[in-house]
């Protein structure tokens, strides 16, 4: 009879300590997730009277030079982001070596850059001062295609 009892109290031990485990996983998850919506919550994004660059500044001549075609490279920093676009980040990033991790293509409409883009929920076309003024990477390039 003991050993039927010591492998019980084993078991209730080891389902006790997985459920801490568990608990204290999606604790974890959660406060990363409610750090990462403080951080980047709308209230610290440049408001929309102001998504414009400075003129003559150098983004506003590198947005005055930007051709249909070209390819804007975003080094997003991946442990501001939720947990699950935190991995495909770091994943990205790990496999092809770079410091980028994503990507967008400028698109002229009315002689306006527009960056078009894949994000989680879906393609968006967005003005490319307000996406990268809104943008939280620390490192972002232009890349012309040759033709």
């Amino acid at each position: 009879v003991r050993p039927a009892r010591r492998a019980g109290a084993a078991r209730r031990r080891m389902a006790t300590q997985l459920k801490i485990g568990v608990f204290g996983a999606t604790a974890a998850v959660a406060a990363w997730s409610g750090y990462v919506a403080v951080r980047r919550h709308p209230s610290q994004l440049p408001t929309a009277r102001r998504r414009a660059f400075t003129p003559g500044s150098a983004d506003d001549t590198i947005a005055e030079s930007l051709k249909s075609g070209d390819v804007v490279l975003f080094g997003r920093n991946c442990p501001l982001m939720l947990p699950c676009g935190a991995a495909v980040c770091a994943a990205h990033k790990a496999a092809w070596r770079s410091p980028y991790d994503h990507c967008g293509v400028v698109v002229l409409q009315g002689g306006l850059p527009f960056v078009l883009e894949r994000t989680f929920s879906g393609v968006k076309l967005r003005p490319y001062d307000a996406r990268l003024m809104c943008s939280q990477a620390p490192e972002v390039a232009v890349r012309r295609l040759r033709r």
